[in-house]
C-alpha cells in the first residue's frame, strides 16, 4: 500500500492507496510527543477512530518513518521516501 502523509491547513491527513478504493484519514494528536491516532474520514468528517497509535520517528525535526503496534505485535510501518 501507498500512503501520503500531509500538513492540510494544519491537520495531519493521510491518504492510503488501497486497490479499489482510497481510505482517507486524519492523524489525532495525544498527550505522546509525535504520536498520533489515525481516524478514518467518511466525506471529510471522522467516523472512526483507530484503537492502535501511530509512532512519528523524527530526526532533526522531521517525520522519517512511522509505526504502529496492535495487541503488542507491529502492524504497520512506513519510511519517507522524500
Amino acid at each position: 500500500m501507498k500512503l501520503a502523509i500531509v500538513n492540510a491547513k494544519g491537520a495531519l491527513r493521510g491518504i492510503m492507496d488501497v486497490p479499489g478504493e482510497a481510505m482517507e484519514m486524519e492523524y489525532l494528536p495525544t498527550s505522546t510527543p509525535h504520536r498520533f491516532m489515525p481516524a478514518f474520514l467518511k466525506d471529510g468528517k471522522i467516523f472512526d477512530v483507530e484503537v492502535a497509535p501511530v509512532d512519528f520517528r523524527m530526526v532533526d525535526g522531521r517525520a522519517v518513518g512511522f509505526s504502529a503496534m496492535f495487541e503488542g505485535k507491529p502492524w504497520m510501518e512506513g519510511t519517507r521516501k522524500n
